[in-house]
């Protein structure tokens, strides 16, 4: 493999010397500029446009540029840009035109010290990036042996031959005069020799790749693969594969041994991954200054100096890969070396990484017994201790200082996620997210405005703001698609099929999920399986509100599994799915058993989230409504109700409230009911029957009336029903006692129960209109 020129180079650089020599027209500047600097400099933020760009550019004959030229015009009437291009590649009859198209380029360089500023402007500066270009090709034309000139030119042979037709049917006299020029090709006509004779050429000169080239690639897709957590298509991988194969580099080798261990890891190849890390990092010590495009160089020469800086962030990648497939003990092991590592070899930039994933570690698994009980212990012998603000407090400062902006976007978030889930206030943690996606959008951290709309969205679901939570989520798939990780997408998706679920629309979350499967997650086997948990519960789901019981068992007993994972949000899910099940099926024992362990395991967690303890307190309440013992849910209920209302988890607090009613309606207690409810839902006069009937019992809305009047706001038509139905009781039970029997009144309020049945009934059946879609 060449390690620079290739055929293509000799294009663009046939391409800068027509630029130069102004014999581009004014209309076709740009996009030729555009052209040659595509390739000259790659862009910063590499995406799949790139790698298809650069794919294309390494193809092995000049159709590329055939395609991309034709539609320009050229500075001859009915000649193109590409007919331009053709004429002055297959005026290099031999090799020693060759070496004199470098010559002609290498004249449009500024000197250093040049006569006149007229004449320097004229020309192109040595320190742009054309200059630079011109000069890094003449140099390594220089350098090239007589052997490798040789392949050069044969490559380039090839490379042009399909475009001899074309060329020809243009130019007949040129065409003539080239086959006249070849002794040896006198018996064969031109257009059979030169459009073949690119098939005889040996296997490498037809690669129209360069060392240079792979390295740009080999950059691109460990961007891909780092920042989006996307596997390299098999297509690239191919090629990746025979690239690398004839570089025979020590540091190419270590960069392929690193993308093998990506490919395992996202294919959930535990053994594989690690033997590919450990190889990657052999590799990168031998090679001894390797970049392989996602950790740093050595700040000092020597071996010993690069061994140093390899190892710390080897045991950074080794921990996460750990972490990643839950095993808690080694990530723990390997994040704590690395810590203090960092700390030996004085890497600033390694220390608060290593701290920001702790910090991430210790908010994302709180829950798991695990988990939580190895990382406090490597908290409290790195210096941190139970409360996580004075460890933001120096990731903060630290990033501030060395303007690291994704730290700070990234600590800002976890702060605001502490404050949510650990019952701080809302609007700091409002306001941290906000300063985050400000650091986002003010520095062009792409790849973190996704998970920053997930984490907003998911902050308005709690405050009850089901369609700017679903704004957010539609945010991250029509704007961030272009540069957003797989898990944010595929997170996204999950949610709001859940969404979509809620108000029954089933098939609707289905479609959605199978969508997710097939085009989000990549081939990623963590993310397939999330997409496939989350079908199974959406399937769970429709099987409780059926009250197909068969069905139910079946989809939980399939669901198990993912207890095991260290997933709280599955979890919860699956928690509270098992619960409602046992409820519909009157099992009240177990519900009640499996709502205790819950609250027992939450409780001693103090990183737990604080709405999953007050959901799982309104559950003990409702297990105790429905098994004829309300008074012992009574107090449950109205401290899961406060607590919901002081810390703004609207949607837990209409679950409270909706439990609290059903308990005073068994209490007696049927005004009291009513006066909550009344609260809970909109003004009755908002209601109408397809009788005309309007119920004409006012309401005592409380001061709470502004917050809780987003119950039929929300999403879940489930808990919609069920406060239909309970306040359907409570006029039933006032009918039966504050009215006498036979009476109008009596009779109007039963009426008026007998629609809120109704209501309650079809808000079960109907889906509720995904909110997502609204206008």
């Amino acid at each position: 493999m060449p390690r620079f020129l290739t055929p293509t180079k000799i294009c663009l650089l046939i391409l800068v010397d027509l630029y130069a020599s102004d014999e581009i027209p004014a209309v076709a500047r740009l996009d030729v500029l555009s052209l040659i600097a595509s390739h000259v400099n790659p862009p910063s933020e590499y995406d799949t446009a790139s790698l298809d760009h650069r794919s294309k550019v390494s193809s092995s004959d000049i159709t590329y540029f055939s395609e991309t030229l034709s539609p320009r015009p050229s500075g001859i009437p009915g000649r193109t840009l590409n007919d331009v291009l053709l004429r002055r590649v297959w005026e290099l009859p031999t090799l020693d035109s060759l070496h004199e198209l470098f010559k002609e380029v290498t004249q449009h360089i500024a000197p250093s010290n040049s006569e006149t500023p007229e004449a320097a402007a004229a020309r192109v500066s040595r320190a742009s990036p054309l200059g630079q270009f011109i000069r890094r090709c003449n140099v390594e034309f220089t350098r090239l042996q007589f052997s490798d000139s040789q392949a050069l030119w044969t490559a380039l042979s090839a490379y042009r031959a399909p475009s001899y037709q074309p060329w020809a049917s243009r130019n007949p006299e040129a065409a003539r005069q080239l086959h006249a020029d070849q002794p040896a090709w006198a018996t064969a006509s031109p257009s059979s020799t030169f459009s073949t004779s690119h098939q005889h050429q040996p296997a490498a000169t037809q690669i129209n790749t360069s060392a240079d080239d792979t390295s740009t690639i080999l950059s691109l897709s460990i961007h891909q693969l780092q920042k989006l957590g996307t596997r390299v298509p098999p297509p690239l991988k191919r090629h990746l594969s025979t690239w690398i194969n004839d570089i025979y580099d020590s540091s190419a080798q270590s960069v392929q041994h690193f993308i093998q261990f990506f490919e395992c890891w996202r294919a959930g190849q535990y053994e594989g991954a690690l033997e590919g890390l450990h190889r990657y990092f052999d590799y990168s010590l031998v090679a001894r200054g390797a970049d392989g495009g996602a950790l740093p160089h050595a700040a000092s020469g020597g071996v010993g100096g690069e061994m140093r800086t390899y190892y710390q962030y080897a045991l950074l990648h080794l921990s996460v890969l750990h972490a990643d497939f839950e095993r808690w003990g080694e990530c723990v092991d390997a994040l704590g070396e690395c810590i203090g590592t960092a700390r030996e070899n004085n890497d600033p930039t390694c220390l608060n990484f290593a701290l920001s994933y702790l910090l991430y570690l210790r908010q994302a698994h709180p829950n798991t017994n695990n988990a939580a009980a190895s990382l406090s212990k490597l908290s409290r012998l790195v210096g941190g201790g139970r409360n996580d603000q004075d460890e933001i407090h120096f990731l903060k400062t630290k990033a501030r200082e060395g303007r690291n902006w994704a730290l700070l976007s990234q600590t800002l978030m976890e702060e605001g996620r502490g404050e949510m889930t650990r019952g701080g206030s809302v609007s700091k943690a409002l306001e941290c997210i906000l300063q985050s996606e400000w650091l986002d959008v003010q520095h062009d951290l792409r790849t973190m405005m996704p998970s920053g709309a997930l984490f907003r969205g998911a902050g308005f679901q709690r405050l009850g703001q089901s369609s700017l939570g679903a704004r957010m989520y539609e945010s991250v798939s029509l704007v961030h698609s272009g540069h957003c990780p797989l898990p944010e997408g595929v997170r996204t998706a999950c949610r709001i099929a859940h969404d979509l679920a809620a108000g029954g629309n089933f098939d609707k979350a289905m479609e959605m999920l199978r969508t997710a499967k097939d085009e989000l997650s990549g081939g990623v086997l963590k993310l397939e399986q999330r997409v496939m948990i989350f079908e199974m519960l959406i399937l769970l789901k429709k099987s409780v509100h059926a009250e197909a019981f068969g069905s139910a068992d079946h989809h939980l007993e399939q669901l198990r599994p993912a207890r095991t994972l260290d997933d709280t949000e599955i979890t919860f899910q699956i928690t509270l799915l098992e619960t409602e099940l046992l409820l519909r099926k009157h099992d009240y024992q177990t519900a009640l058993q499996i709502v205790n362990e819950n609250l027992k395991q939450l409780k001693e967690n103090p990183r737990s989230d604080i709405a999953q303890t007050l959901t799982f307190l309104t559950l003990k309440a409702r297990i105790f409504a429905a098994s004829s013992e309300p008074a012992k849910g009574l107090s449950i209920s109205i401290r899961a109700a406060s607590t919901a209302q002081r810390l703004m988890l609207v949607n837990v607090m209409i679950e409270a409230v909706t439990v609290l009613s059903a308990i005073l309606t068994a209490l007696g207690e049927f005004e009291v009911a009513r006066g909550l409810l009344g609260a809970v839902l909109p003004h009755v006069s908002a209601f109408s029957f397809p009788n005309g009937q309007q119920e004409l019992v006012p309401w005592n809305v409380g001061s709470v009336a502004h917050i809780l009047e987003q119950a039929l706001e929300s999403s879940d038509a489930h808990l919609t029903a069920r406060l239909f139905a309970v306040l359907a009781d409570a006029l039933v039970g006032t009918a039966g006692h504050e009215y006498e029997p036979g009476s109008s009144d009596q009779y109007k309020m039963m009426r008026t129960a007998v629609g809120y049945i109704g209501r309650s009934y079809a808000g079960a059946l109907t889906p509720r209109v995904p909110p997502h879609n609204m206008a």
